[in-house]
């Protein structure tokens, strides 16, 4: 009877068996037992592991506020107006879903709670100049105007309880 072997497979599984490559993991166990299960603060000659929370820096540290308001209460009305000649799409976070203000006009957001947080854009993408100017006590106007670059563009404003306004 003839036995029909592959030769360089069974000389590759024999040099694999040779070098270790097909033994268990049990091998490496051997060499320092329990190292699977020691967690890396318990390891003899190493000190805890530390790991520092990154905190950002807070708005007011990186920029100086658009507008500040004085708020007699925890509201704020936003009075938007439109001057880009296109439409524009604003949403206050967690309060409205999208909504549209057409080119020419106005709108006022009523009796928003503070701190609030309004994004907006042009349906166009092109760059939004803002401005954020404190009209009265607790209402803010924010004025929309076509940007002449995106280094000008505009697409959120927070309004802190403090009545400090940061455009981003």
């Amino acid at each position: 009877m003839m036995h029909c072997f592959n030769r360089p497979v069974l000389a590759g599984m024999l040099v694999a068996l040779g070098t270790g490559l097909l033994s268990p993991l049990p091998a490496l166990s051997q060499a320092r037992p329990g190292i699977l299960n020691e967690p890396p603060y318990a390891r003899p000659g190493r000190a805890p592991a530390t790991t520092t929370p990154v905190t950002e820096p807070p708005v007011e540290a990186l920029q100086p506020p658009a507008a500040t308001l004085s708020l007699p209460r925890a509201q704020i009305n936003i009075v938007l107006v439109n001057e880009t000649g296109t439409t524009m799409t604003y949403q206050v976070v967690g309060d409205t879903n999208e909504r549209s203000l057409a080119a020419g006009e106005t709108y006022t957001l009523r009796d928003l709670s503070v701190p609030t947080n309004v994004n907006f854009y042009r349906p166009d993408r092109g760059p939004t100049d803002v401005t954020a100017e404190a009209a009265a006590p607790g209402e803010l106007r924010l004025l929309f105007k076509r940007g002449s670059s995106f280094d000008v563009d505009r697409t959120s404003l927070t309004v802190q309880a403090s009545g400090q306004v940061f455009l981003n």
